[in-house]
């Protein structure tokens, strides 16, 4: 070949033999300019797998094609893709003895981003953004001092002790006052409205509080109401150990409803949880924010598991609000014990459902799938979410949930972070994916639609959410446009990452 010809074709002569039409073909017998020229005209190639679950670049690794890896790695092919027995390019060329393929696939590997990702996931997220209801990190939950009715009951009448209160699923907010966040401030300058005990003994009709333990369970198991129910939340560490608790105030019937609940606490109104975590995040009351998910999780767990499973008896609430006792002994002259005695069956505890969330990335990488509910508000997009199955693992749920819902195939899911999710006590377990193929076809009716959105889409769509949202879920600017979840909510934070870290790193020929 001439020297002008050398220049015209950085990859060098492909064999004598003709191209095959076939893409894997040609990469296996070392055509380079045939399968750059195909990959070029169906990036869609990239990501497809033969018969044997094996991509073009493990072909090419396989038979020691340097060229052939070099026009595909060149084109964006995923150096970190793993073929059907689990082994990556680099790892199939070091097992047949091409080591300089091996190399330069190693090489490249470090450079990439896979999927335009991987690396920022394992070294953490950029993303500065708190998470909403995850808390400071400053609360000690002092779960081993929960079976332990004095110390709980000492702790309760604490002078300083604050109660989160809620009047059923709603949570008591100041009615007056911005709210700074700032812990050193005045109380009343908080968003929620926290209760003591002198309000619960001195303002509540009838006297429900008076002398109120928590920790006590009612002697009469079929009794006509049940007692206050009031949750130990813990101690602030920073705050020279203050204790915090919540209470239902609906719970114990000295409450018939929650105008009832306002007559008593005319500085207060009753907000729903939603309205709540976004009007704290805009606060940047963090730690509010944290007892408040603790809270509403465990006060609804109680509201919905008042009966034993076993038996149908009335349970009473134990260890400090975190525990559920059934209270039926053994029958009479019986010959056993009663069913519900039998094992842990008559106790009950706090349950949190994990769910998996993942942001797709597009098989090329410039691109995220993201789908809209017919539930949320008009023009807003997310990522996929969807409940773990029993003996299902955190990667496996997230591959299932976005084909069930987009028919999308995705191969890798890597762990981002939580979010606790109050809502009622759901645990968002936040992933990036990368699919491996890019057709959309909605198997269920959750998704009214889901579609791949390019970067520059995507921000626009943040700036959108910003507006409207103000960066935490108030209504503000921005109505009628497409937008994304704010960045109080971790699907708008796993969004966030991709449009402002990984989209950016991307090498050109993958945009």
């Amino acid at each position: 070949m001439s020297t002008s010809a050398t220049t015209q074709n950085p990859l060098g002569p492909d064999p004598p033999s003709p191209p095959s039409p076939d893409a894997f073909e040609n990469a296996a017998s070392g055509h380079a300019l045939a399968v750059a020229d195909q990959v070029n005209r169906d990036r869609s190639l990239l990501s497809r797998t033969n018969a044997q679950g094996w991509a073009l670049l493990h072909l090419a690794a396989r038979y020691g094609h340097a060229r052939v890896v070099r026009a595909l790695l060149d084109a964006g092919a995923d150096p970190a893709v793993r073929s059907a027995e689990g082994k990556t390019a680099a790892e199939i060329a070091a097992f047949w003895g091409h080591a300089d393929v091996a190399a330069l696939l190693s090489a490249k590997a470090e450079v990439l981003l896979p999927g335009g990702a991987r690396r920022a996931v394992k070294n953490g997220p950029d993303v500065t953004l708190p998470i909403t209801f995850a808390g400071t990190g400053t609360i000690d939950r002092v779960a081993p001092l929960r079976g332990k009715p004095d110390a709980v009951d000492a702790m309760y009448r604490d002078p300083r002790a604050l109660i989160v209160a809620f009047a059923g699923p709603q949570v008591l907010w100041h009615a007056r006052g911005s709210g700074t966040g700032d812990r050193a401030s005045s109380l009343n300058q908080q968003p929620l409205r926290y209760v003591t005990r002198d309000d619960l003994t001195s303002w509540v009709a009838g006297g429900a509080f008076a002398g109120y333990p928590p920790t006590a369970a009612s002697a009469d198991a079929n009794a006509k109401l049940p007692p206050p129910l009031m949750v130990l939340l813990g101690v602030d560490t920073a705050d020279s150990a203050r204790p915090y608790f919540a209470v239902d105030l609906l719970s114990s019937g000295a409450f018939e409803s929650p105008d009832a609940v306002l007559i008593s606490f005319p500085d207060a109104r009753l907000t729903d949880m939603r309205m709540a975590a976004a009007k704290l995040y805009a606060a940047g009351a963090h730690f509010d924010a944290g007892l408040l998910a603790q809270a509403r999780s465990v006060l609804d767990w109680h509201a919905r598991h008042g009966f034993c499973a076993g038996c149908g008896a009335r349970t009473t609430a134990d260890e400090a609000g975190y525990r559920r006792v059934c209270p039926n002994q053994p029958a009479k002259g019986s010959a056993g014990p009663h069913k519900c005695l039998s094992g842990v069956q008559n106790f009950a505890y706090p349950r949190t459902d994990p769910v998996a969330m993942a942001c797709v990335i597009h098989p090329a990488g410039d691109r995220i799938l993201l789908g809209r509910n017919p539930a949320w508000p008009r023009g807003m997009y997310s990522c996929t979410a969807g409940f773990v199955e029993p003996g299902e693992s955190l990667e496996a749920a997230a591959r299932r949930e976005v084909y069930e819902e987009t028919g999308v195939e995705v191969r890798e899911v890597e762990y981002v972070m939580s979010q606790p999710w109050p809502m009622p006590n759901s645990l968002m377990l936040g992933c990036m994916a990368q699919a491996q193929s890019e057709r959309v076809v909605l198997h269920d009716d959750e998704l009214e639609e889901a579609r791949w959105f390019t970067a520059d889409e995507v921000r626009g769509m943040v700036a959108a959410s910003d507006a409207r949202f103000m960066g935490a879920g108030t209504a503000g600017a921005g109505a009628g446009a497409t937008f994304v979840p704010p960045a109080s909510s971790i699907a708008g934070i796993l969004i966030r990452e991709w449009v402002g870290r990984w989209a950016p790193t991307m090498p050109a020929a993958r945009m």
